[in-house]
């Protein structure tokens, strides 16, 4: 027998929430039997459990308003365990979701600073430097370097400049 739209069978105990940010569509699925977060890039680039979270900000997809209100959406449901995209499961995403928090807003910052000096396709450069360099810690830093080879970090700053530049008002009220 099938489903109706809008009904939630057959899965009751998975529960789809938008988390539009990354990408304006986003979605992730919230297994609240045991509290997995299927989240996607919601929640960032973990290359490691104990890795930094980086932000994955490519053009033109961005809504950094959007993702900061997802993050704190995240925050409130309280998963106990997230599977992102890249490199598998991570305990705490409520941390992670703030961790993700402040690295948004301190790329946009930073890209307001650049940008304000007329520097932002040098900082753009010098911020894939600085994020293979932080990130290989936590992973073979060949792997590193050749996952920011494909996913750039130079991109993704591109992305937040693009997005600031066409959102200068970007901040969420606290």
């Amino acid at each position: 027998r099938g489903s109706r739209p809008g009904e939630r069978a057959p899965f009751r105990w998975l529960r789809a929430l938008p988390t539009p940010g990354h990408i304006g569509h986003h979605m992730a699925y919230l297994n609240e039997s045991d509290g997995t977060l299927m989240a996607g890039d919601a929640l960032g680039i973990l290359l490691a459990e104990d890795a930094p979270v980086h932000p994955p900000t490519p053009p033109p997809t961005l809504d950094l308003t959007a993702w900061l209100r997802t993050l704190r959406e995240v925050e409130a449901v309280g998963p106990e365990r997230a599977g992102v995209s890249h490199f598998g499961l991570h305990r705490d995403p409520v941390s992670r979701a703030a961790e993700l928090s402040r690295a948004l807003t301190e790329l946009a910052e930073r890209v307001e600073g650049a940008l304000a000096q007329g520097a932002a396709a040098a900082d753009g450069q010098a911020f894939q430097a600085e994020t293979v360099r932080r990130l290989a810690p936590f992973r073979d830093a060949g792997e590193v370097e050749r996952y920011f080879g494909v996913f750039s970090a130079a991109n993704d700053y591109r992305g937040a400049v693009r997005y600031i530049q066409k959102h200068p008002d970007w901040r969420v009220e606290a």
